[in-house]
């Protein structure tokens, strides 16, 4: 396997992904594999949603945008692996599972903000950030860069997550992400016997 992390580095003024290459261009899913991995990601999704959730302290904490004025307040804060704030950022997690050029599927974190927006501290490219609706804008995106394999991805849609990485109270959440999400895509493959029911030789 060989992960290729980034994708360029325009995107990476905005948000953070990440992508692990399943499969050379030699071979490609079958409908099964298809629908094995997909379920991979969402299982995966689900039980990062729960983490998340049950990873919350009450504390009530403002940001004023100095431009605007603008505040925004939220009333949880997370652990080290979960930064919550209003939820945007838990929000706009989502996955997306690749063969080539192709986009086999999508899938989304399930919503748990408690705020519709949220502007990131450089106003200049978004004001206002809604969660979700990045994390769609993001996955689709990703359908733009060329790939030469079968491909896993995650995205962090949100354009302030590589700050908050490097934050001390949650230094290196992301990279602990990727890790359980790789764990996550390479257990489909981990019996050699159903290997091979979902991967075949491309034509």
């Amino acid at each position: 396997m060989a992960k290729v992390k980034g994708f360029n580095a325009k995107w990476n003024e905005f948000y953070s992904a990440f992508s692990e290459a399943l499969l050379d261009c030699g071979h490609q899913f079958t409908k099964q594999g298809e629908t094995m991995l997909l379920n991979a990601c969402e299982e995966w999704l689900e039980k990062q949603d729960r983490d998340w959730m049950a990873d919350q302290t009450s504390r009530l904490r403002f940001i004023t945008d100095p431009k605007s004025g603008r505040t925004v307040a939220s009333e949880a804060q997370g652990g080290h692996n979960h930064p919550w704030f209003t939820g945007t950022l838990h929000d706009s997690i989502s996955t997306r599972v690749a063969d080539g050029n192709r986009t086999v599927g999508v899938r989304y974190m399930p919503n748990g903000g408690k705020s519709d927006d949220q502007f990131a501290m450089d106003p200049k490219y978004y004001p206002l950030i809604n969660g979700a609706a990045f994390g769609r804008l993001m996955s689709g995106r990703a359908s733009r860069v060329k790939q030469n394999a079968v491909v896993a991805q995650v995205f962090i849609g949100v354009p302030y997550a590589q700050i908050v990485d490097q934050m001390p109270e949650h230094e290196g959440f992301i990279r602990e992400m990727e890790v359980s999400f790789i764990s996550a895509m390479e257990d489909v493959f981990s019996e050699q016997k159903i290997k091979n029911l979902i991967i075949r030789p491309r034509k």
